[in-house]
């Protein structure tokens, strides 16, 4: 469907440009820096859209790479923190099991001082 859109599209535009191209065959002397040249007014919109097109495909092709970066970036600062906290959880299983061990050595041994006074 996308490409259908983007097919019409194109068409579209094609069909303006040579209806602009046919109501302005007229010559029209276009003054550059260093030299004139007398071109239709047509080539010269088309030439005008195409520069336009260009520069603004560059703009918006420098502002795309720099969101990549930026994700790439964010990206790799989340990785660092997804190991951070495995990490921290791995020390707290490791707390909470030292903890655990901890409480039941005192109770192992008064059972075992139980043990011997009963002897």
């Amino acid at each position: 469907m996308r490409r259908f859109i983007s097919l019409i599209s194109f068409a579209l535009f094609l069909l303006l440009g040579v209806s602009l191209a046919l109501f302005n065959p007229h010559p029209v002397m276009f003054d550059y820096f260093f030299a004139q040249a007398s071109l239709p007014l047509s080539i010269l919109l088309a030439l005008s859209f195409l520069i336009g097109l260009f520069l603004a495909g560059l703009l918006l092709s420098t502002k795309l790479w720099a969101t990549q970066w930026q994700l790439k970036k964010s990206i790799k600062k989340l990785k660092q923190q997804d190991a951070e906290i495995l990490q921290l959880k791995k020390n707290i299983n490791h707390l909470e099991a030292q903890a655990e061990l901890q409480h039941v050595e005192p109770q192992i041994s008064d059972a075992k001082g139980l043990v011997q006074s009963h002897h």
